[in-house]
């Protein structure tokens, strides 16, 4: 999720990368609005919702962390990444707090625990601080540092919530491995018909045991989000190894999900996918005056057709907040201005 950089012509990006944005951006929506809701009164949408974390956040991720490119490193832009997205957690930090309190709710502020979407943020900053000063490392061997690091750290509580440490630790692994792979690259594997059939044929196979085996399925939601320990997963057996299953799902299906989206340009989607990082930070604050007016709620007592409304609901808020570039709204305020 890319900071909303000034738009390039079309000629200079690959189209398949800014449509898989956006089809992340719409499923982050829509997996925020079922998460307000009570899932366990709703087996399909607790499909869902396991289905939608599988790879939304792994995925954005792979992508980010393909765009830093190990060759044009340079500490000032390195330090100017990482300074805005920092700036951009705690803008969200900050309009997750004022916003509930606007609607009525307490004000609550925590500068140094999150739960949730500003994590994303810090994440980013934190990942961009660690590309450079591990860039002279073998990929292979942070990757498999990463990795082991990500495994062990289910078994403490004491990392957690606390500076977005265990999500950092736990979704490195899949920003690293974007990091070392190029883009021409993954485009090109994408494009071959047989890997494109497999990774399909995975996300198929996938999305109907989340229909078929929700209950077995449904508690790896915690080890999808990343912040809970071995502890807080109803799993039996050994945690590690529930992780690196998680690990394989969200790479072979976010896969899938790369294979599913059209890799030309397509009118709206290609441009929004431009876009995301406005939808990230204003989309929960949209949630928040549905769920205070509590709309969400009606709509999710119709029963099936209730929540699968939450769908084209979700897709419509990110179209919409996609719509206006902050670019054009600078300008038309300068306008205004002068």
């Amino acid at each position: 999720m890319a900071p909303a950089a000034p738009e390039r012509r079309a000629s200079s990006r690959i189209p398949l990368f800014d449509n898989v944005k956006f089809v992340l951006i719409c499923s982050v929506v829509v997996g925020h609005l079922l998460k307000v809701c009570n899932l366990h009164r709703r087996r399909y949408a607790r499909a869902t919702f396991v289905f939608i974390y599988a790879f939304h956040m792994p995925l954005f991720l792979f992508v980010s962390g393909l765009f830093v490119n190990r060759s044009h490193l340079t500490w000032e832009a390195t330090r100017k990444h990482a300074l805005r997205y920092a700036a951009y957690g705690f803008l969200a930090k900050l309009l997750r707090a004022v916003v509930p309190w606007l609607l009525g709710e307490p004000f609550e502020f925590t500068p140094f625990e999150e739960q949730g979407l500003p994590w994303f943020m810090f994440a980013l900053a934190v990942y961009y601080l660690l590309a450079w000063f591990l860039r002279s490392y073998s990929y292979l061997k942070v990757g498999c540092v990463a990795l082991l690091l990500s495994l062990a750290v289910g078994y403490t509580d004491l990392v957690g919530d606390v500076l977005c440490l265990s999500r950092i630790i736990v979704f490195f692994p899949f920003f690293w491995l974007g990091h070392a792979l190029r883009t021409r690259d993954v485009a090109a594997a994408v494009d071959d018909a047989r890997v494109r059939r497999f990774f399909l044929g995975t996300l198929a196979i996938f999305a109907l045991l989340c229909l078929t085996k929700t209950k077995a399925i449904y508690p790896y939601h915690k080890l999808f989000i990343g912040r809970h320990s071995y502890a807080d997963v109803s799993l039996p057996g050994w945690g590690w190894v529930h992780r690196a299953v998680a690990y394989l799902v969200s790479l072979t299906v976010g896969a899938g999900v790369l294979a599913s989206v059209p890799r030309s340009t397509m009118p709206h989607m290609t441009l929004w996918g431009q876009r995301t990082l406005q939808v990230y930070l204003l989309h929960f604050e949209v949630i928040d005056a549905l769920e205070h007016l509590r709309a969400i709620r009606h709509l999710y007592r119709w029963g099936s057709w209730g929540w699968l409304t939450l769908i084209p609901l979700g897709i419509a808020i990110a179209c919409i907040l996609s719509m206006p570039s902050w670019e054009t709204i600078k300008s038309a305020w300068q306008q205004r201005a002068q």
